[in-house]
């Protein structure tokens, strides 16, 4: 199994205590996926390259220059390409590479896994950026707006997929224990979550 920084215990519930994870470390996660075959067998070698370059992009001028808005630009700008990814979404592509033999991404409930970390790490970077550089926040309001019209997009997914498992869960469905892939999908969601309200906090 993949590791990424900043990787967390899966789930049942997620706090805002389990989630620690340097905006640096959230960036390097996105990279990494970014240039994962599963990655690059759901969207496309062109797409994952596009957003692995602008993730190490993005990682150097944070080291370059960590408390300036315009890093905190280019780190919204990566979350909202993460965030689109879910549009670029090519079943026809993964199921060509797994006649290859190549590793596949997972999609369960008609969303990506590898998609769904994706987007995680990178609200992870806006929230964690936010909380921790002392940024004038009085121009935020239109990079903040594009990313929450984004997260919205996903909602639909986000909520089907944890209220089926709270469901199971409570025993109003067929018992199931989730499997690797499940638990990977949940736990992203949760995250997204978590980082979507940690955003609005850093704001406060």
């Amino acid at each position: 199994q993949r590791q990424l920084p900043g990787r967390l215990r899966s789930p049942a519930m997620a706090t805002m205590e389990d989630h620690h994870i340097s905006a640096c470390a959230a960036i390097e996660g996105v990279e990494k996926l970014a240039a994962s075959m599963p990655l690059i067998s759901s969207v496309g070698s062109v797409r994952a390259y596009v957003v692995e370059m602008q993730a190490k992009e993005t990682f150097d001028a944070l080291q370059t220059v960590p408390q300036a808005f315009n890093s905190l630009d280019l780190i919204c700008q990566l979350a909202s390409s993460c965030l689109q990814l879910h549009d670029a979404l090519d079943l026809d592509l993964m199921a060509q590479m797994e006649e290859c033999g190549c590793e596949s991404g997972i999609v369960i409930w008609g969303f990506s896994v590898e998609i769904a970390e994706m987007i995680s790490l990178g609200l992870a970077a806006v929230a964690s950026f936010l909380h921790s550089s002392p940024v004038d926040h009085s121009g935020l309001t239109p990079l903040l707006e594009q990313l929450s019209l984004e997260v919205d997009q996903i909602s639909v997914h986000i909520y089907g997929g944890l209220c089926r498992v709270a469901f199971e869960e409570q025993g109003g469905g067929t018992p199931s224990s989730l499997g690797v892939g499940d638990g990977r999908l949940v736990h992203a969601f949760q995250s997204i979550c978590i980082w979507s309200v940690a955003i609005v906090s850093g704001l406060m």
